[in-house]
């Protein structure tokens, strides 16, 4: 009986509420075609803005890498950071000699060449005055004068040669005058001797960070002077002086009083006496083991922190970094099987692992029972009038 009962059909306002739900297709396309007019120029803006900043971050990257170079270059040329500086070939030069009745009065111009072997300037400074006495160096020695250097700055690496310039002066009056008078007439060989003192002083900026130290060096020198009347005055059978005499005998320098020997006046030395004579005269300047240990110290912690800093940045500012780090953190999408269909019981009662291993939502839940009380709902009215894809269509839209 139920079969031959005619089966009513669905409110046509019934049906067309849930066709209303999803739009025509033409209407999807129009839609989103009037979106992507919408968006079409901000978007070119946002890809013109990440072209902007991705050419200013490799630019800063660059920029980095070279700074990081130069600082690498710096730390080479710095290391060792201080090398001896040696000075030798003293040489003096009498300027004046004059010998009164009551007065005795010399003056010399020292001159002694330094090389510089480090990567910076360093400066020669003066230690104070030297003295100057006559006679060798002893208790017996008479303390008649000073001798001093000028400031001097030795270019890097040799560069232009060093020499170095003093002057010395000895004068003699009242009692010492008339005791060493004779002595400065008629000797042969008077002596002279001098201290040689500098400080070499020396600075050097790490960046923001700074280094100086300096340090004394001294020798003992020491020369012959002949007196005013002395046999060796270079005159003719006939008594005339025909050459200027030569009182002043060679400069000789040592570590210590002890080890000068002065030679005579005029006398030549040998190939084996000068290059002697050379090493003990050569001057090195060293540094105070402290001194340089915490210049290395420094230099190795500025320069050492900028490079890495510069690198490090480089290395974490450029995009190729960015684009490595978002590639290494994004994670798999999860895999779902478009052939596979589950049930209404299925679908509520899923566990995670169903659905790729992401937990299910409580409001995908709520819209699966929804739909599947609609679907109940309208069968019971309609009498299942609606095909289900249609159904299901519009309750998902």
């Amino acid at each position: 009986e139920r079969s031959q009962e005619p089966i009513p059909s669905a409110p046509s306002h019934s049906r067309a509420f849930v066709r209303a739900g999803r739009p025509k297709s033409r209407d999807r396309t129009m839609a989103r075609g009037a979106g992507s007019e919408v968006g079409g120029g901000e978007e070119h803006s946002q890809a013109e803005g990440r072209c902007l900043t991705k050419a200013g971050r490799w630019a800063a990257a660059v920029l980095l890498v070279f700074a990081g170079a130069q600082n690498t270059n710096t730390f080479k040329k710095y290391t060792p950071l201080y090398v001896p500086v040696e000075c030798g070939n003293q040489t003096v030069h009498l300027e004046e000699f004059a010998v009164g009745s009551k007065s005795v009065r010399l003056s010399f111009r020292v001159m002694l060449e330094c090389a510089n072997p480090n990567p910076y300037e360093v400066q020669i400074l003066p230690a104070g005055t030297g003295g100057v006495y006559v006679g060798l160096h002893n208790p017996e020695a008479l303390q008649a004068g000073s001798l001093s250097l000028q400031p001097t700055i030795l270019p890097p690496h040799g560069e232009g040669g060093g020499l170095v310039l003093g002057s010395a002066s000895l004068e003699l009056t009242g009692a010492d005058a008339d005791e060493l008078l004779p002595h400065f007439l008629q000797d042969d060989a008077v002596p002279i001797t001098m201290d040689l003192q500098f400080r070499l002083g020396m600075h050097v900026a790490f960046g923001l960070v700074d280094w100086g130290a300096d340090t004394l060096v001294r020798k003992a020198c020491g020369a012959n002077v002949q007196g005013v009347l002395a046999a060796s005055l270079g005159r003719s059978q006939a008594g005339i002086i025909y050459q200027r005499p030569e009182r002043l005998g060679r400069l000789v320098c040592g570590d210590a009083w002890a080890e000068l020997e002065l030679p005579e006046v005029g006398a030549a030395a040998s190939t084996m006496q000068a290059a002697g004579a050379r090493e003990r005269g050569r001057m090195v300047g060293r540094l105070a083991e402290p001194d340089q240990a915490r210049g290395e110290l420094i230099k190795d912690l500025s320069l050492g922190f900028a490079i890495a800093l510069c690198y490090l940045s480089a290395v974490l500012i450029s995009p190729l970094y960015s684009c490595l780090a978002r590639r290494g953190a994004k994670a798999e999408p999860p895999v779902f099987d478009r052939h596979q269909r589950l049930s209404p019981d299925e679908h509520l009662a899923g566990s995670p692992a169903q659905f790729g291993g992401l937990p299910r939502s409580e409001s995908g839940a709520a819209l699966v029972e929804n739909a599947i009380a609609a679907k109940a709902d309208w069968v019971n009215e309609t009498g299942g009038g609606l095909p289900d894809e249609e159904l299901c269509q519009g309750n998902v839209e």
